[in-house]
This record gives structure tokens, sequence and C-alpha cells, in this order.
């Protein structure tokens, strides 16, 4: 298929078994790897399907861990969200949305956990880093404010 394919790769610092996580912009999929390379644990979204529910992704592009086990999903070129999960990818909740409002992307690109519960997210066509902050309620991030722009 035509696209970049693998976009990005990462691996949760608080995971004891520091499983491979890649994200696969092409096929709208995020593919859990053992850390060895010798399988494939898990893949989560439709091969080919893009979707905006809470099992499909449009071009995901990054994915980020939270210390108590949250999983951020940056499902960013086509839906403009921050999907969170819990640790067995259950769906909790998402922000963001399209526009160029307070806590709302163009181009979501990137997002990266920070101290106290911030999390970080690159707006590459906004020409600006939106910060968020954990709330009480594990499905709620709050827009705090824009650094950039």
């Amino acid at each position: 298929s035509d696209g970049p394919g693998p976009h990005r790769i990462r691996i949760s610092p608080y995971d004891p078994e520091s499983r491979i996580w890649l994200v696969n912009e092409t096929f709208h999929q995020i593919y859990v790897i053992a850390n060895d390379g010798s399988e494939v644990l898990a893949t989560y979204g439709e091969k080919l399907v893009p979707g905006n529910d809470e099992t499909h992704y449009g071009r995901p592009q990054d994915v980020a861990f939270m210390p108590d086990g949250r999983i951020l999903v940056a499902d960013g070129l086509d839906n403009h969200r921050v999907i969170i999960y819990d640790n067995d990818m259950n769906y909790l909740g998402e922000f963001g949305g399209e526009g160029d409002g307070p806590g709302q992307f163009n181009t979501l690109h990137a997002v990266a956990v920070g101290p106290e519960g911030r999390v970080f997210v690159l707006d590459r066509m906004g020409n600006e880093v939106n910060l968020f902050r954990a709330t009480d309620d594990p499905a709620v991030f709050e827009f705090e404010r824009s650094i950039g722009s």
C-alpha cells in the first residue's frame, strides 16, 4: 500500500517486559511486539481500514505511556484526537478534535508524557505544543495551555 508505513517505535519505561510498540500510519494499526522481536503479541486497528471509533485509527502517529498504566494513542492525521486506554487497551476516552481552538489540533503528530501527569501533544501544522493535565477521572485530560504559535 502507498504511504509511509511504520511511523514510530516506542517502549514504555513502565513495562517490565519492555515490549515494543510500533505505530503503522499507512495500515492504521499499532503492533505490540515481544522485546526480542520473536513475535507480534497484539495488533490494534484493522489493516487498511481507517475509522474513528474506539477500535479504529485514522493514520495514527504515536503512542505514550502514563506511570499508572494508561496508554495514549495520537490518532492524528485523520482523527485529530488522543485516545486514552487502560493498561489492557480498553477504551477509556479521548480528547482533542480538529480545529484551532484551545485543546484542538490541525495535524496531531506526537504525544509525550511529562512530570505531574502532564501530556504534551505536538500539533505540527498548528506550530504549537498543547499541554494537558491528568484529572481524577482516568478518562479525562484537561487543556492547560499552548506553547508556541
